[in-house]
């Protein structure tokens, strides 16, 4: 998940000061400070070109002066971009190009540039013919505490604000404000007042992974009317490599600002970034110093957050899809599927949409799941589908460059358990296409790939009376017996050892679909339609003990047959004994229902993480849908 850290160059923010008392002029300072955004992606240019040319630690790309390259531009060693296809019409929905590494420009000349190599990924080396552009996605930038200024009457934090706002407004970059440095600092044990140590910044950095960091600098130039605004660019290693300034008239005055200068005193102002974070911030809010900040921290260290979708999230899945050891994450409504990179504690813009399958609007998604089961060193993707009455399986994979479908078969629900200690195992049951009979039918049995197919093996041993949707099995008691789990109709999960009774919980609502076959009616109370989501079983390094891992969603009232109406929803996880599962830690109530969810390492940092699917906005029929993608790590 770490990677080293790209030294890239930035800009700063010219600033307005109010006359007479130094105050600075907000409206032409947020002026100046989109102006100046704007100029600074001549460091990261939009280019395509090629390696020509390496030699020792020079590389010759054939992009120049005329290509609008300066020294100290920014430029991405990309792989190829991987197409995304529709998998009934063939075309290209989209494609996504791989960062390898970033060069820097050192010398540009008319018509190619020398570079040198930042960081590549391991196992690459540049070499003549590789493609180079600009970075994908937003550059990201880390905010140090604001230097105060000399003149105490000059409000460096304003200054340190504009920075912060503007280039928060530029889709160019991503801005890692002080909260964030505090947050990720705290994660890896740093003490607040050793925050721009040279040692603390590389810490600091494995969690952020920023670009680079900027500082801001204001002084009045002596003898003159004239303020000098100056931000040092600086390398994870506190390497300064550049600044931008500007000089600003004393005298020139805001349209609008009536407000009185901040206090003169420099103590306040070394305190005081940690109260503005929360004017430029989302939640979870950093409050004022003198409050204390210790649970926002920690609230943040410990959970990520996506961007709000525009869809009502679904199925959920997580794995390595290419074949490059990152894991992707796969999100379904009831008829699209859109594909993301992972999203990382500490990193805003890691969660980043690199792909969609659409053209199910006629099928209702019943499950997706994610897992090398052809053993070939990338995932695959197992999609269930209802048509009209029957089921159909299609198996997506990534192929040259495209995501293709490598199989299929009608009649039949399929799903991937993923067991601690264990292989995932692909397992499936058949379904009827007879409205006089149940949808699913037979027993559940695992699959396997024989080199063409994916062919049923032995049925599991299970009770009868299981179905495949919340079924899980796991070694709880590490003796080389599986249990089975499985929620049963009054939303229970009951453990089976050799298909006898040994614990059964108490009632915990998870997120219930109703299978509704074309002809059928929404009957509420046909307690066999109802698809009950997952359940997940993990092993936590500090006892290796396993652990159950529940969603519990929240309801009120239901106002609609089949519709229920969640008001909220949290976490729980329990603890193994030997004879049952024993409670011991329950999240927060989210505002949320939560649709779906996985437990894993997402970030392969050797820790686990529950992944949900949160629904904030889904179940009003004339407003936009959202949802959201939350990351907790369990360890």
């Amino acid at each position: 998940m770490k990677k080293r850290v790209i030294q890239s160059i930035f800009g700063l923010l010219s600033l307005v000061l109010f006359s007479g008392s130094v105050v600075l002029a907000e409206n032409a300072l947020i002026a100046s400070a989109t102006q100046l955004a704007t100029k600074l992606h001549r460091y990261f240019p939009n280019v395509k070109g090629t390696v020509v040319s390496v030699q020792a630690d020079n590389v010759f790309i054939d992009l120049g002066i005329e290509h609008d390259i300066v020294t100290g531009a920014q430029l991405a060693i990309l792989q190829e971009g991987v197409e995304i296809v529709h998998p009934t019409t063939g075309k290209v929905l989209g494609s996504y190009e791989k960062l390898l590494g970033i060069l820097q420009v050192t010398e540009a000349r008319d018509k190619f540039s020398v570079a040198q190599v930042i960081w590549t990924d391991a196992g690459t080396e540049v070499a003549p013919g590789m493609m180079v552009g600009g970075i994908p996605g937003r550059v990201k930038v880390g905010m140090l505490p604001v230097k105060p200024a000399e003149d105490a009457e000059i409000d460096s934090l304003t200054v340190q604000r504009a920075v912060v706002q503007a280039l928060q407004a530029d889709e160019r970059f991503t801005v890692f404000d002080e909260a964030d440095l505090r947050a990720a600092a705290m994660k890896a044990g740093i003490a607040a007042d050793q925050l721009i140590e040279k040692s603390s910044l590389l810490e600091i950095n494995t969690i952020l992974q920023a670009h680079n960091f900027l500082q801001v600098n204001v002084q009045p130039e002596t003898g003159s009317d004239k303020i000098l605004a100056q931000v040092a660019l600086l390398s994870p290693q506190d390497e300064e490599i550049g600044s931008v300034q500007e000089m600003v008239d004393r005298g020139q005055a805001p349209l609008a600002l009536n407000k009185p200068p901040a206090p003169p005193t420099p103590a306040v102002a070394e305190k005081t970034p940690v109260s503005s974070a929360t004017v430029e911030t989302p939640p979870p809010a950093v409050l004022p110093p003198s409050q204390p900040a210790v649970s926002p921290q920690r609230t943040q260290e410990k959970f990520w957050k996506s961007d709000i979708l525009r869809m009502k999230a679904h199925k959920l899945a997580v794995g390595d899809l290419t074949g490059d050891g990152q894991n992707e994450v796969v999100i379904t409504s009831q008829s699209e599927i859109e594909i993301y990179t992972h999203g990382v504690l500490g990193e805003k813009d890691s969660f980043r949409l690199i792909g969609k399958l659409e053209g199910f609007t006629s099928d209702s998604i019943l499950n997706v799941d994610v897992a090398d089961i052809n053993q070939n060193g990338q995932a695959e993707i197992f999609l269930t589908t209802l048509q009209t009455i029957s089921s159909d399986v299609q198996v997506f994979e990534y192929h040259d460059g495209r995501f293709r479908e490598i199989w299929s078969t009608k009649g039949v629900v399929m799903r991937v358990l993923h067991r601690p200690g264990a292989e995932p195992l692909l397992i499936g049951q058949n379904t009827t296409s007879s409205l006089a009979f149940e949808f699913l039918s037979g027993k559940v049995a695992a699959y396997g790939w024989d080199g063409k197919n994916y062919t049923r093996q032995e049925a599991l041993n299970i009770p009868g009376r299981m179905n495949i949707f919340g079924l899980a099995l796991a070694d709880v008691n590490a003796d080389g017996v599986e249990e089975s789990l499985w929620y049963d109709h009054d939303d229970r999960i009951q453990l089976f050892r050799n298909k006898a009774l040994v614990w059964r919980s108490r009632s915990y609502e998870p997120y219930r679909m109703n299978v509704i076959r074309k002809g059928e009616e929404d009957d509420d109370d046909a307690v066999d339609r109802k698809a009950r989501g997952r359940i997940e079983l993990t092993k936590i390094k500090a006892d290796n003990a396993m652990r159950l891992v529940l969603i519990n969603n929240l309801r009120s009232f239901r106002v609609l047959q089949g519709l229920p109406m969640y008001n909220g929803s949290r976490f729980l996880i329990f603890r193994w004994n030997g004879e049952k599962f024993s409670e011991e830690f329950t999240s927060e109530e989210f505002d949320g229902y939560i649709t779906d969810y996985v437990v894993t390492d997402i970030d392969q940092d050797e820790q686990q993480e529950i992944v949900l699917a949160m629904v904030l906005k889904g179940d009003n029929f004339f407003k936009t849908p959202q949802s959201q993608i939350v990351v907790y790590e369990l360890e």
